[in-house]
Order: C-alpha cells, then sequence, then structure tokens
C-alpha cells in the first residue's frame, strides 16, 4: 500500500495524527504534492486544528484551481467557519467549470440560505434537484429553507420528498 492510500485510510478511521504525519512526511519530499497538501489540510481541520488546515486547503485550490472536491471541501470549511459569502464563492467557481456538478449547486444553496438569500438558496436547490431528482439531501435543505423563509406547505412537501 502506497502512502498516500495508507494516510487516507487512517484518516478515515478517525487516525488523524498518524495521517497527518504521513502527509507532513510526503510533502517533506515534495512540497507541492497535491493531494498530501490538501488531505493534510482536511485531517487537521477534522482534528480541531482548522486554523492550521485551512491555509492549507486554500493552497491546495490554488496549486489545482479545476479541481472540485478540493474546491468543495474549502468552501465547507469556510461555511463552517463563519464565512458562507466566500464559501459562495468557491461553490460558483466549482460551477463556472462544472455547470452540471448537483452537489455544488446544493452546497451554494446552503451558504445562500446562511447568507439570509433565500430566493437564491431556493432556485440553487432546485438546480441540483433537477441535476439529481432523487437527491434527499438538497429536497431536505429546500424544505428547511422554505420553512424558514415561512412557506409551511412547501417545505412539507418538499420535507416528505426527502425521507
Amino acid at each position: 500500500m502506497d502512502a498516500l492510500t495508507r494516510a487516507s485510510s487512517l484518516a478515515r478511521h478517525g487516525r488523524f495524527a498518524e495521517a497527518i504525519q504521513i502527509y507532513r512526511e510526503l510533502l517533506a519530499r515534495s512540497p507541492d504534492h497535491l493531494e498530501a497538501t490538501h488531505f493534510l489540510g482536511v485531517c487537521l481541520a477534522q482534528s480541531g486544528r482548522r486554523d492550521e488546515g485551512l491555509p492549507l486547503i486554500e493552497r491546495s485550490v490554488r496549486l489545482g484551481p479545476q479541481n472540485a472536491l478540493y474546491r468543495q471541501n474549502f468552501g465547507l470549511m469556510l461555511a463552517e467557519a463563519g464565512d458562507p459569502s466566500s464559501a459562495a464563492s468557491q461553490f460558483e467557481a466549482i460551477l463556472e467549470f462544472d455547470p452540471g456538478n448537483a452537489t455544488a449547486r446544493n452546497y451554494l444553496g446552503m451558504a445562500w440560505q446562511q447568507l439570509g438569500r433565500f430566493d437564491e438558496a431556493i432556485a440553487s436547490y432546485k438546480g441540483a434537484l433537477q441535476l439529481r431528482p432523487g437527491d434527499g439531501a438538497a429536497a431536505n435543505n429546500l424544505g428547511y429553507c422554505l420553512l424558514e423563509r415561512g412557506d409551511v406547505e412547501g417545505a412539507l412537501d418538499w420535507l416528505r420528498r426527502s425521507v
């Protein structure tokens, strides 16, 4: 098993300290290693060290600007850090080069919703559902957004669909 596969497996099992060590060793040998940079950042953030991890995730986006997964993770971390506006920018960037990315549309809706921009959030969720009609997460998010906006009947319909 190569080092990246081993580190990924360790991270999936919550063994972040060991995964972090492997990613650091990879970066010591190859400072611009895209995957090691990104996933070291993710491991640090997931282990409660977001201030250390976020700059590495951002760096991975600069190194691989059209990598949707890296942008997606960066956007989610930004939203989690209380910066939904910057998160929305990351999801919009994904959609510029991959307009059919339903996950990015769903996450963009979540960022708009956090910002109180309900019409844009609803449009994003509906766009995600057009691309992936059976997406329970997008249906659930749309339902809660409608509920937050005060449309109880519309919310119930989408929440039922999400189940």
